[in-house]
């Protein structure tokens, strides 16, 4: 999952929730008005930099190089 907000900031911790449920209707895979009932929460996660991986088990890593590249290297 990819997520990308301004509104995301670094060293702001966030929680992840599956199911729940909105009482707003989906435009194009979207909720935009209403209401949200938190699900089952999975995990939470901390803004580290600017790019963020995080892995299931909750560790967070600070990666800036781009996809298939490791971090540190050329």
């Amino acid at each position: 999952m990819v997520i990308s907000s301004a509104e995301l900031k670094t060293g702001q911790t966030y929680k992840v929730y599956l199911g729940g449920s909105c009482t707003s209707k989906s435009a194009d895979g979207v909720y935009t008005a209403g209401s949200y009932t938190k699900g089952q929460e999975a995990g939470s996660f901390t803004i580290s930099g600017v790019v963020t991986e995080v892995t299931q088990s909750g560790a967070s890593t600070n990666n800036t190089k781009g996809p298939g590249q490791e971090p540190g290297k050329n």
